[in-house]
C-alpha cells in the first residue's frame, strides 16, 4: 500500500522477515513492516480462518500489532471472527518471538468518504478485542498520522503539547484525557481512535454531560458524526504540526 511506503513502512517481501511461513523460527525487525491479506496465506492450514476476516492486511511496528481494514470491509464486519483472526495472530507471532503488548486496529478511508459506521458497526468497535481503532484517510495526511502512530515519542509529545493546560479530575467516571476551563471532560482524538471516541461521547450521553474532543482539522468531518450537540469539537492545524514535528 503507498500509503505504508509514503510513511517509510517495509513492504517489500524480499526485504522482510517472512514471519507467516512455518519454516521461519524467529523474525526481527529493524524497521516497521506491512503485511498484505495474501501474505496471510503463508501460514498454510491456519490461513483459511485468517483469510475469513475482512483483514487487508497487518502492520507491524516497534510498539504494536495493527490489523488494517478498509471502511468497505466494515460494512460486512463479525466481531467473533475478528476476534478469532485477533486470537490466531498473536498466536503466531509469539512463536516467532515477536513481544508486544497489544493488538490495536487501523480503518483506512477514501478522502471523499466520510467513516461513518451503522449503529450494529459501532457496538461491534466498541466490544472489539483492539485496544485503539484508529481511521486513517487515503491521502497525504493519512502517511503523516501512519508516522505519528508509530513514533511513540512523536505521539506522546503531540499529546502532552494539546493537554498541558487542561485540568484533572481523579473523581470522574467518563474517558477524558482532562478538564477544559468550563470543568468540561475532554477528549484528545488526533489519533481518530474510534472506539475511544464512542465510549467518550456515550458515557456523556448517559451523564446528562456537555464535553470536547480536540481532533486534528482533516478529522472534523468524521469526528462530528458521532457527537452531539453537547459536544464541542476543536481542532488542531494538521499544517502547523507539519512544520513543528516533521
Amino acid at each position: 500500500m503507498a500509503l505504508f511506503f509514503l510513511a517509510g513502512t517495509n513492504l517489500f517481501r524480499d526485504e522482510k522477515p517472512s514471519i507467516f511461513q512455518e519454516q521461519l523460527t524467529e523474525a526481527k525487525l529493524s524497521q516497521s513492516v506491512f503485511y498484505s491479506s495474501r501474505e496471510w496465506k503463508d501460514m498454510g492450514s491456519l490461513s483459511t480462518k485468517v483469510i475469513s476476516s475482512r483483514g487487508a492486511g497487518v502492520w507491524l511496528t516497534k510498539n504494536a500489532v495493527w490489523l488494517c481494514y478498509h471502511l468497505d470491509g466494515v460494512t460486512s464486519w463479525y466481531g467473533n471472527v475478528e476476534k478469532r483472526a485477533d486470537i490466531l495472530l498473536r498466536s503466531v507471532l509469539q512463536e516467532k518471538g515477536y513481544s508486544f503488548s497489544e493488538t490495536r486496529a487501523l480503518l483506512f478511508y477514501s478522502r471523499t468518504d466520510i467513516p461513518i459506521l451503522e449503529v450494529k458497526q459501532q457496538a461491534d468497535i466498541r466490544d472489539s478485542p483492539f485496544e485503539k481503532f484508529c481511521c486513517v484517510p487515503l491521502d497525504e495526511n493519512g502517511s503523516l498520522l501512519l508516522q505519528i502512530l508509530e513514533n511513540a515519542q512523536m505521539y506522546q509529545c503531540l499529546y502532552q503539547v494539546l493537554t498541558e493546560d487542561l485540568k484533572s479530575n481523579a473523581e470522574s467516571n467518563i474517558i477524558n484525557d482532562g478538564y477544559n476551563d468550563a470543568l468540561e471532560p475532554v477528549l484528545i482524538c488526533f489519533d481518530f481512535d474510534i472506539k475511544r471516541l464512542l465510549l467518550f461521547v456515550m458515557q456523556l450521553r448517559y451523564a446528562q454531560k456537555k464535553g470536547e474532543v480536540i481532533c486534528f482539522d482533516f478529522q472534523k468531518e468524521g469526528v462530528k458524526q458521532y457527537c452531539d450537540e453537547a459536544t464541542q469539537i476543536s481542532t488542531v492545524d494538521m499544517e502547523a504540526v507539519r512544520e513543528n514535528f516533521f
